[in-house]
C-alpha cells in the first residue's frame, strides 16, 4: 500500500503522496522561477499544499506569450519540462520523447492527474494500469468537434487530423477503463459522452473569492457597452455578434469592445473587419487586444454593461464565471457545457448558436428590462460564488481522492 493511504477507513491522507500532473499547457522558466498559463497555474497552486509534492510535466516553451504570467508555487511544485510541440502532427512524426516523459512521470509518482486530451493520452492510462497507479483525468473540451468546425492544416491534412483524433479518443476510452480512471468533465455535454465512467461534472474557474465585485445594475450610462472576451477565432462566433449590432433595440448608442488575442488567426480577423465595414458599424466597434487575467481583464468587465459570448463550441468558459463574479449580466449560446454553467433566464440568457436575430433580441431584453437585468446580475453573482477557484480546485482534489480509493480497493 502506498505511503499516506489509510487502510482503516475510506478517507485518504495525501500529504505524503507525490502527485504527477500532465498537461499540454506550456511552462516557461525565467531564472529559477517557472511560469504557466493562469487558467491552470492557479489550480495547481491551490492543489499544491494538499500533497507532499506535485511533479508537473508540461511542454517547455522557449518564447512565452503574455498569457503565461502565473508563477508556480516552488515550495510545492516541481516542474519537469517535457518535449515542445506545436500540435499533434509534430508528435506523430516523433512520438518517442513524449511517450518516454509520460512513462517516467508515472514511474516517479503515487497518483496521476491529467488535464485535457494530450497527444497519446491513452498511453498515460496504459502506464498507470501497468503500474497500478491511480489516475484522475480532467477532460476540458471536445477536440474532435473543434477539428470538424474549423480548418487547422488545410485539405487532406484536416481529414487526417480528424481521423487521428477519432482513433485517439476511442483508444483513450478503452485505456481509461483499463486504468479504472476517475474522470472529470467540463459540462454535461461531455458528461453524456463519457457517461459510462460516471464522471464528475465541473465548471472551470480561475477567479478567487477575493476578486469578486458586487454591484446592483448596469446599462445606466450614455451608451451601452457590450463586451466580447475570447480568442478571435472562428468557433467563438464573433461574426454573429457583429451581425447582431444593427438589430439591437436600445435608447442609447451601442459600443462593442473586442478583448482577445487576434494575431494567431489573422484570416479570421480580416474577415471580421471586412464584415464590420460592410455592415457600417465601424464606429461601434473597438479592438482592445489581449487583456491579462487580473486588473486588466477586470477593468474591462467593470466598465461593461453586458458580457456577450456567442460561441459555437465550448466546454465551460471561465469568462462566464468571471463576468458574473464581477456582477455583469451575460448573454451566451446554449452549446457544449455552457448550460451546465448558466441557467437560461435565471443567471444569464442563452440563445441558439449562429442566430444573430436571437442574439440581438436577448441583448435588447437585458438593455430594456431593468428588473430582468438586476435579477441576472444578482443571481449570476450567487451562482459564480459556487465556482470560485478555491471550490473548483477542491472538486478536482476530490476526484483525485476518488481515483486513490478505486485503486486501494
Amino acid at each position: 500500500m502506498m505511503a499516506g493511504m489509510q487502510a482503516s477507513d475510506s478517507s485518504i491522507d495525501t500529504e505524503n503522496l507525490t502527485l504527477g500532473v500532465i498537461s499540454t499547457i506550456g511552462v516557461f522558466r525565467e531564472s529559477t522561477r517557472w511560469y504557466t498559463h493562469v487558467s491552470f497555474g492557479r489550480v495547481l497552486n491551490q492543489l499544491g499544499p494538499k500533497f507532499g509534492k506535485i511533479v508537473y510535466l508540461g511542454k517547455e516553451v522557449r518564447r512565452p506569450t503574455e498569457m503565461m504570467d502565473c508563477e508556480l508555487d516552488a515550495k510545492h511544485i516541481e516542474v519537469r519540462p517535457g518535449p515542445s510541440f506545436a500540435h499533434s502532427i509534430d508528435v506523430l512524426r516523433k512520438p518517442g520523447p513524449l511517450l518516454k516523459s509520460y512513462k517516467e512521470l508515472v514511474d516517479c509518482c503515487d497518483v496521476v492527474f491529467a488535464r485535457g486530451t494530450n497527444p497519446f493520452s491513452w498511453y498515460i492510462h496504459r502506464c498507470c494500469a501497468k503500474k497500478r497507479r491511480p489516475i484522475s483525468h480532467w477532460l476540458v473540451g471536445n477536440p474532435l468537434e473543434l477539428l470538424k468546425m474549423e480548418s487547422r492544416f488545410g485539405g487532406f491534412k484536416d481529414k487526417l487530423a480528424i481521423m487521428y483524433t477519432y482513433a485517439d479518443e476511442k483508444m483513450l476510452m478503452w485505456m481509461a477503463r483499463k486504468s479504472n480512471a476517475a474522470l472529470i468533465v467540463n459540462g454535461e455535454e461531455l458528461g453524456k459522452k463519457w457517461s459510462r465512467f460516471n464522471p464528475t461534472t465541473v465548471v472551470s474557474s480561475t477567479i478567487s473569492m477575493a476578486e469578486y465585485r458586487e454591484r446592483d445594475d448596469t446599462c445606466d450610462g450614455s451608451e451601452i457597452r457590450l463586451l466580447f472576451v475570447a480568442f478571435v477565432r472562428p468557433e467563438k462566433g464573433l461574426e454573429y455578434l457583429v451581425r447582431a449590432l444593427p438589430r439591437i433595440t436600445s435608447p442609447v448608442p451601442i459600443k462593442l469592445s473586442i478583448v482577445g488575442e487576434r494575431e494567431k488567426y489573422p484570416a479570421e480577423v480580416t474577415r471580421i473587419e471586412t464584415l464590420i465595414e460592410e455592415l457600417g458599424v465601424s464606429d461601434q466597434v473597438e479592438w482592445k487586444g489581449y487583456a491579462r487575467f487580473g486588473p486588466d481583464l477586470f477593468g474591462h468587465l467593470d466598465t461593461a454593461d453586458i458580457l456577450v459570448l456567442p460561441t459555437l463550441s465550448e466546454g465551460t468558459p471561465r469568462v462566464l464565471v468571471e463576468g458574473r463574479a464581477r456582477s455583469v449580466p451575460i448573454v451566451s449560446t446554449n452549446v457544449g457545457g455552457i448550460p451546465t454553467s448558466v441557467r437560461d433566464g435565471l443567471d444569464g440568457l442563452l440563445v441558439p448558436p449562429k442566430d444573430s436575430e436571437a442574439l440581438a433580441q436577448a441583448i435588447s431584453r437585458v438593455i430594456n428590462d431593468k428588473e430582468l437585468r438586476s435579477s441576472l446580475i444578482r443571481n449570476g453573482y450567487v451562482t459564480a460564488k459556487d465556482w470560485c477557484v478555491e471550490k473548483f480546485a477542491e472538486r478536482l482534489y476530490e476526484s483525485i481522492c476518488r481515483a486513490l480509493k478505486c485503486i486501494s480497493h
